[in-house]
């Protein structure tokens, strides 16, 4: 008997050990590259702008940071998952600070530099609805740039900054920052899609800065940075398709802030013909219906208020992708029930229009039209 239990003590042994074993081991990441595989059950060791250094076992591997498009990351801090619900849902402030938390908490350092980016794009985000936000967002981007300066987020950072900045007023600081990006997106091979965003940004701190000319050939200039990105990519990107419809858009505002609401109206039946992709007739309607409703609302004519109506109601409901033109058009819908009133809209009115604003507030919260739909909303 007791020769039996001796004989079975090291396999008693290695049960006792197996479980102590698991828990030493730590839950692994997940690579998702760009082409749409995974590399599973790694551990990230290193992340910069040129690679991905990671471990599958004991041996580290490396993989160019250009073909990673994001990281699921094996048990990060809780603060990291409510921070990712939170952003989801649109509550950018308190996504910013958990973000924060799970920085502070985490001993990995690629996720330690991941949360941090994390709440500096939320503050971002947040800027895009109340102004007094974007001071802290410029000070959190220039704090990571400084702590990690070759970043595998390094890009969308520097690109962040550029709009950070216009958001807070400092339009000149803002397209000088974004010029830089698009120089050295090509010149370290960040990939062609960062030219047309920067390009892009840039335009819109143009605009700010009354260059409504520049603005307009720097929009322009995305058609092409956009061709370009797409033809790298070798396949379409809904991202870029629709960054080309709101460099359209963006050319055409420039006139309304001229304006020069004929010109935009002959801009906007230029380019939204039947035959157009429906994102693009959208685009087209929406600025037709701002123009008409500028036009309307200087003549205190209703007919013109009534035919912005319809024409805005037309891009919200040929904009399939729920983008830059649907917030438009549901931001002038508002202003022009607002602007008919009781008298022709019904009691209701009042409700309506703040709804139409409500809306652009809470789904489009990083468009140009949420913090003025704001405001309408703060004006009550």
């Amino acid at each position: 008997m007791v020769m039996r239990i001796l004989q079975r003590l090291p396999f008693v042994a290695a049960l006792l050990l197996l479980p102590a074993a698991l828990c030493a081991q730590k839950t692994k990441d997940t690579i998702l590259r760009k082409d749409g595989s995974r590399l599973r059950g790694v551990e990230i060791v290193d992340m910069d702008t040129q690679k991905v250094v990671f471990k599958r076992g004991a041996e580290q591997q490396e993989l160019l940071a250009s073909l990673v498009a994001g990281i699921e990351w094996g048990e990060p801090p809780e603060t990291f998952r409510t921070g990712a619900a939170a952003e989801a849902k649109g509550e950018f402030d308190n996504a910013a600070n958990l973000y924060q938390e799970a920085a502070k908490t985490t001993e990995r350092k690629p996720l330690q530099a991941e949360a941090r980016f994390l709440a500096t794009r939320a503050l971002v985000a947040a800027a895009a609805r109340q102004k007094d936000r974007a001071a802290a967002a410029v000070d959190a981007l220039k704090a990571f740039l400084k702590d990690y300066p070759t970043a595998w987020r390094l890009p969308e950072a520097k690109f962040l900054l550029g709009r950070a900045l216009r958001l807070d007023g400092k339009a000149a600081e803002a397209e000088a920052a974004l010029t830089e990006v698009e120089t050295t997106a090509v010149k370290e091979n960040w990939g062609v899609q960062w030219d047309a965003r920067a390009k892009f940004e840039k335009a819109l701190a143009q605009a700010s800065q009354g260059k409504q000319a520049d603005a307009r050939s720097a929009f322009q200039a995305v058609q092409g940075a956009v061709d370009a990105a797409v033809a790298q990519l070798g396949k379409p990107d809904s991202d870029l398709e629709r960054l080309k419809v709101e460099a359209l858009i963006g050319a055409g505002e420039t006139f309304v802030a001229e304006n020069r609401l004929q010109d935009a109206t002959d801009y906007w039946n230029r380019i939204g013909g039947t035959d157009k992709p429906a994102a693009i007739q959208a685009a087209a309607l929406a600025g037709k219906g701002q123009a008409l409703y500028l036009r309307a609302k200087a003549a205190k004519d209703e007919k013109l208020l009534r035919e912005a109506q319809i024409a805005l109601a037309q891009a919200n409901l040929l904009d399939g992708s729920n983008g830059d033109a649907t917030a438009k058009a549901l931001y002038h819908l508002g202003l022009v029930v607002k602007a008919l009133g009781p008298a022709k809209e019904g009691d209701g009115a009042g409700q309506r229009a703040r709804a139409y604003f409500e809306i652009v507030t809470r789904r489009h919260p990083q468009s140009a039209w949420a913090r003025l739909a704001q405001a309408e909303i703060d004006a009550k």
